[in-house]
Order: C-alpha cells, then sequence, then structure tokens
C-alpha cells in the first residue's frame, strides 16, 4: 500500500541531514519509552519500545502532542520533512512500525506533474520491538554531527557540572558555553556564557525549532539561575555583567540584593556607594561622598534595593566664616571692642572672599 505526502522535493531546502535525523531523535524522546539508539556501520536506528505510528500521523499536521507540554513537537511535520528531506540526501530510511515497514521513496505524481514523497508500506517482521527509524548511508561527518546534536548521546555529564532544576539543567562546563538544548536536543549557540537545556514547558521555541525569542531565553535562564538559590554566584555574575543574569532586575529576591549589597561591602568598604555613569559619580562627590564606586545598572539596582544599603552623605567641612564666627562667640568676651572689630572685619572678608575663591 502506497501513501502519497503532498510535499515536493524540494521542500524545507535548507535542510541537512543531521537536522533531519534530529527529528527522529526528537520523536523517540518526546514519546513515553525510553531513548534508545544504536549504530551498525554507517546506519543509524532510534527506538522506542511499545510504540506504534497511526497511518493518520501521515498528515502534515496530524499529531499527538500538540497539547503535551512535555514534548518538542507539536506541528504534525517533524518526522515527514525528515523522511523527505533524507530521500533527497540520498540515504536510505525504513520506519519499523509495529508489524508494518514504511519506506519513504519519490514518485512522479501524474496529477501534480511532479516528484512527490510516497511512503510505501508493507506487513514484515520487527526485530527491534514498537517504532524504529533507521537511516543508512551516513558518512562519519554526518554520524557525528547526529551525535554532538543530543546530550543523550553524549558521555553523562558529571554531577558536580551541573545545576539540576525544575526547568531544566545549567551546563557549567566549558564545553557548552553558549549551547542551548530544549529536552536534551540541540537547538542553537546564544551569546550565554553557560550551557542550557531546557525542559520542553520552560521555554517556547519557534516553529522550526532552532531559534527562540531573545527576551524569552533571557527571561528562562534567569528563573532557571532563581530556581538553583546559589545568590552567591549570581550576585557575581551581575557584577561582571554576565549576560546570563541580565533579567534579574525583574524579580523580587532579597537574598540576591542582600548578596550584591554584602559583595560591595566586602570589596570596598561599608561606606561605598553605587554610581551607573560618570556624570552620577560627579554628583555624588559633590554631595561629600568620598567612595563612590562606578558600576553596572542591574548591580546598582540589587544594591540600591538592598535593606542594609543606606546612602548618607558625610558632614560638609564647615566654612572658614563659620569656624572664625564660632570661636568668636566663643571668646568675645575676652576682646576689648576694637579686637571684635578687628574680628569682625576677617569674618566679613572669609564670608566674601575666602569662600568664594
Amino acid at each position: 500500500m502506497k501513501f502519497p505526502l503532498s510535499m515536493t522535493r524540494d521542500y524545507v531546502r535548507h535542510w541537512g541531514v543531521a537536522q533531519a535525523t534530529r527529528e527522529f531523535i526528537q520523536n523517540a524522546i518526546d514519546s513515553e519509552a525510553a531513548f534508545e539508539w544504536e549504530l551498525e556501520g554507517d546506519t543509524f536506528l532510534v527506538t522506542s519500545k511499545g510504540v506504534e505510528l497511526d497511518r493518520r500521523t501521515l498528515l502534515l499536521g496530524a499529531t499527538s502532542k500538540a497539547d503535551d507540554p512535555s514534548s518538542i513537537g507539536s506541528f504534525g511535520e517533524g518526522y515527514k520533512i525528515a523522511m523527505l528531506v533524507l530521500c533527497r540526501e540520498g540515504k536510505e530510511v525504513k520506519v519499523y512500525n509495529g508489524t508494518r515497514e514504511w519506506t519513504p521513496m519519490f514518485q512522479w505524481s501524474q496529477d501534480f506533474n511532479d516528484d512527490v514523497l510516497v511512503v510505501d508500506e508493507v506487513e514484515g517482521s520487527n526485530d527491534y520491538g514498537g517504532l524504529t527509524f533507521s537511516v543508512s548511508g551516513l558518512t562519519y561527518s554526518e554520524i557525528k554531527q547526529v551525535q554532538e546534536s543530543c546530550l543523550f548521546m553524549h558521555d553523562p555529564i558529571p554531577p558536580d557540572e551541573v545545576h539540576d532544576t525544575c526547568n531544566g539543567r545549567i551546563l557549567l562546563n566549558q564545553k557548552y558555553a553558549g549551547c542551548l538544548y530544549v529536552n536534551g536536543l540541540f537547538v542553537s549557540t546564544t551569546q550565554m556564557a553557560y550551557g542550557y537545556d531546557f525542559e520542553p514547558h520552560a521555554l517556547k521555541l519557534e516553529r522550526d525549532r532552532k531559534t527562540v525569542s531573545g527576551w524569552d531565553l533571557a527571561w528562562a535562564v534567569k528563573d532557571m539561575w532563581a530556581h538553583t538559590n546559589c545568590w552567591d554566584y549570581i550576585a557575581d555574575m551581575i557584577q561582571r555583567k554576565v549576560p546570563d543574569a541580565q533579567h534579574f532586575r525583574y524579580g523580587c529576591y532579597r537574598e540576591l540584593r542582600d548578596k550584591c549589597h554584602e559583595n560591595l561591602i566586602q570589596s570596598h568598604g561599608a561606606d561605598a556607594v553605587v554610581a551607573t555613569s560618570q556624570q552620577e559619580l560627579e554628583t555624588y562627590k559633590s554631595k561629600g561622598f568620598s567612595n563612590v564606586i562606578l558600576t553596572n545598572d542591574e548591580f546598582a539596582e540589587q544594591v540600591r534595593a538592598a535593606v542594609s544599603y543606606v546612602e548618607v552623605a558625610p558632614d560638609p567641612d564647615p566654612k572658614p566664616a563659620e569656624v572664625l564666627r564660632e570661636f568668636y562667640d566663643n571668646h568675645k568676651t575676652m576682646f576689648d571692642p576694637t579686637m571684635c572689630a578687628d574680628f569682625n572685619k576677617i569674618i566679613d572678608i572669609a564670608e566674601n572672599n575666602w569662600e568664594n575663591a
């Protein structure tokens, strides 16, 4: 039995072998079965035991994952597009689906006057059990790309190199710096200082599953770090203006505010005040503050919000005329009239000349 799909050979022409094979991996990860994969020479296989695909899923848009927050895919396109791309790239694709075997291929359509993707179904034995996607004819480079795209195909990450949270994992090893994953699958590189592997519910991907809103990513990263309660580490990132901590200004985290102020005191003393520009720094100094620290907006906002942070300007140095007048008031009974007159002249000179010099 043959099932023609209304997709031309050139559909999603920007996809390659690794991108297409990644869709099979995603399908397996999204299933309830344990993720299983293996390599047999130039053949890559990924299996979901106990899972079968209904023929209806061959329709574009048909999916069982649309309302599943634990799944990445939800548009009903992924594995169909993957079969098309891999056939276009000259790879042999087999789908062992329960007792049925699907083989995608291109065939000429008289109705459309073009090649279309056709899935040929035959009854057969399934040595793998459940649902298995098989891709043959992969080069060493393509296999390496496929393995790199999935954290489940890497060596296990040591526990001390990971922060586990309810929204996913922070990958501390610098080999993952700037790498964004969702549910273990590589999405894109970012400007972040660390790697992140999000649970699907915690980060919304664009339809191509290779891009994400910059604002959404920064917010999700902030939430993930907040769940670690590593306030000393987060305060240090904010002070160093690490991009991973850029959205903490939009949250009320008392522990973080206190830790930022504590860091300021440890580095610059208890009388330190923060300024975010040279102009602001000069303003503070004109008011008598001597220990003014120039820092970034995010760190300054955290410090200023700390309960323990108080800006108290030191008493200004008394003016010469004030010192002289205080001395005169305390000792004028000891002066004769001439001395009093002369001393008052000196005070006038101080007020009119010395303080304006």
